[in-house]
């Protein structure tokens, strides 16, 4: 069964994160790679990078032999499955995250497997069926006439993520675990220059890329931060500032939550039918010629 493209934006990958059991985290979209942009979001478990792809090959040196399955590494055997394989590449990775059932049952399982193995069992039928839940519907093609045969651009989905002081990017087109560099406390900083570099070996007028990361839940992480400030019995006027801050943030959350609700809604929702018929009506009413005129003048 194919797998289809997906739409690099927090509110669908947060979603598939979600039915794939995991808890108290979400994907965030980064509009810099600047400290203050990050900082808010810390603690950090990966980073997810969006580019156009090339046939670039990384140098033999970089990739981490990885000989004891340290790191879970998949190739990616699938076309389109990019960008849960990214998903993946974090969620199995970070000892930090409450993956739930299904994945720690699937990690154990393939734990031994190769890194082809492992990308051909993320063809799982409920991996497939998640990722696929967000397939744009396709409108049907008119008996007759063919496509103009333009040619797409191709993006591709990494990841980053910190394992034992090291920086590794997972990019399933390559043969291993990339090593990007060791890094200290804030592992962010060297992928981030990682990304720059990538950034800067495409041309000037290449500026379709995009960045999320893998974060905590932030609506829990202020709930949790507000209720140990209410419980306090001497409130300076900065803790009643920070009281008004946090309750602001809360309930940007929650809209943010509520919209990517409805977002995901409608891309889930295949309006075609309604479409088609909505034209049928128009001809049918003699409308849709003089409709049709006056859009085109």
């Amino acid at each position: 069964m194919s797998w289809c493209l997906i739409e690099s934006d927090p509110g669908v990958f947060t979603k598939i994160i979600s039915k794939l059991g995991c808890t108290g985290i979400q994907v965030e979209e980064l509009h810099s790679l600047q400290d203050e942009d990050l900082a808010a979001l810390y603690p950090i478990y990966g980073l997810i990078f969006l580019f156009k792809w090339n046939q670039c090959i990384t140098p033999n040196e970089g990739i981490y032999p990885n000989s004891d399955n340290e790191i879970y590494f998949a190739r990616q055997v699938i076309t389109n499955a990019c960008a849960t394989q990214a998903i993946l590449s974090v969620l199995l990775n970070s000892k930090d995250i409450e993956i739930g059932s299904f994945l720690r049952e699937f990690k154990d399982f393939t734990k031994d497997f190769s890194p082809e193995l492992k990308g051909t069992a993320i063809g799982d039928e409920r991996i497939r069926r998640i990722h696929n839940s967000f397939a744009r519907p396709e409108f049907m093609l008119v008996e007759g006439v063919e496509s103009s045969g333009a040619k797409e651009a191709s993006f591709h989905f990494t990841a980053y993520v910190p394992i034992n002081g090291r920086v590794f990017e997972l990019d399933g087109l390559k043969s291993g675990p990339y090593v990007v560099g060791e890094c200290g406390e804030d592992w962010t900083k060297v992928a981030r220059e990682a990304i720059s570099k990538k950034m800067a070996s495409f041309s000037m007028k290449e500026l379709r890329f995009n960045l999320m990361a893998i974060v905590k839940n932030q609506k829990d992480q202020f709930s949790k931060k507000l209720s140990e400030l209410l419980k306090r019995e001497a409130k300076t006027p900065e803790i009643e500032a920070e009281i008004i801050e946090l309750q602001k943030r809360i309930e940007q959350e929650e809209h943010k939550i509520e919209r990517y609700k409805k977002e995901n809604e409608l891309r889930q929702h295949n309006f075609v039918p309604f479409i088609i018929k909505f034209l049928q009506c128009l001809v049918k009413k003699g409308e849709f010629g003089a409709l049709f005129k006056q859009v085109k003048k």
